[in-house]
């Protein structure tokens, strides 16, 4: 037993028995959410502890307990964009699939796809349709508003990419 633990195994005592390349599909998703709006909020603003009124414009405003209130019309506009990544066979937003972004790549066809399937590549084809995600990537990027009138409320999904990355399994036989 000593005598196995001590020996060490070399590049020849390994085969390859199996070797597979396969192009996996996600979906690359884009979507941007701009929201205008407006709301009525009451600031309350400290003073002197000496302070009785204060005059802003024509109006005249009675101070309590060191402070006054303004009541102001806020006038905003929230805009939101994201990139979604899902698996296309778990429907899991990975962020982490976003470094293939990196790299170039190529445009392609299902005729393009169906040679590289002949030529031995495993083409997996997505689980997950691009309809369901769109619907989910709409109601993420909505999101909740404070608002006392909503001047404007616009989704856009700028992007729907189905992208093939390239796997490579590998099966070794100690011989």
């Amino acid at each position: 037993k000593l005598g196995g633990f001590l020996s060490r195994s070399g590049a020849d005592d390994y085969e390859c028995v199996y070797r597979e390349r396969r192009l996996q599909p996600f979906w690359h998703l884009k979507a941007r959410a701009v929201t205008a709006y407006e709301r009525t909020r009451v600031y309350t603003v400290a003073v002197s502890p000496s302070v009785r009124t204060i005059q802003l414009g024509p109006e005249t405003i009675t101070v309590e307990n060191g402070q006054f209130r303004l009541t102001g019309l806020e006038s905003c506009r929230d805009e939101v964009g994201r990139d979604y990544h899902y698996d296309g066979l778990t429907r899991t937003d990975t962020p982490s699939l976003a470094g293939y972004l990196q790299y170039p790549g190529t445009v392609t066809d299902a005729a393009a796809l169906a040679a590289a399937a002949e030529a031995g590549t495993g083409v997996v084809p997505p689980q997950v349709k691009a309809s369901l995600l769109v619907r989910d990537v709409v109601a993420a990027t909505i999101g909740k508003v404070d608002a006392d009138h909503v001047l404007e409320e616009k989704v856009t999904v700028e992007l729907v990419d189905l992208i093939y990355r390239p796997v490579y399994a590998f099966r070794y036989r100690h011989a």
